[in-house]
């Protein structure tokens, strides 16, 4: 997880979104509390199009992603970086 400059919640970092709504969704059904908690890894704030870029990777690695994804994804990264 990172958290941007100024922003009190914390947002995945590198990908994960997936996997912390289904732990998230766990834990409001059963109140099991093996999904009360979940253990992460802190990285310190780099920039917008590294979050992003970070994201699209790890979408294309696990297969997620269609031509048009990757396109519109490719399309906002450059827009980011172009802004940074």
């Amino acid at each position: 997880v990172t958290r941007r400059p100024g922003s009190a919640h914390y947002i995945t970092e590198a990908g994960g979104n997936t996997r912390l709504l289904a732990t998230q969704e766990l834990w409001a059904e059963t109140r099991d509390p093996r999904f009360e908690k979940i253990t992460v890894v802190f990285r310190p704030w780099r920039s917008e199009s590294h979050v992003l870029s970070a994201h699209l990777i790890e979408n294309d690695l696990r297969g997620d992603m269609g031509f048009w994804d990757k396109a519109i994804g490719i399309s906002a990264l450059k827009t980011k970086i172009e802004g940074e």
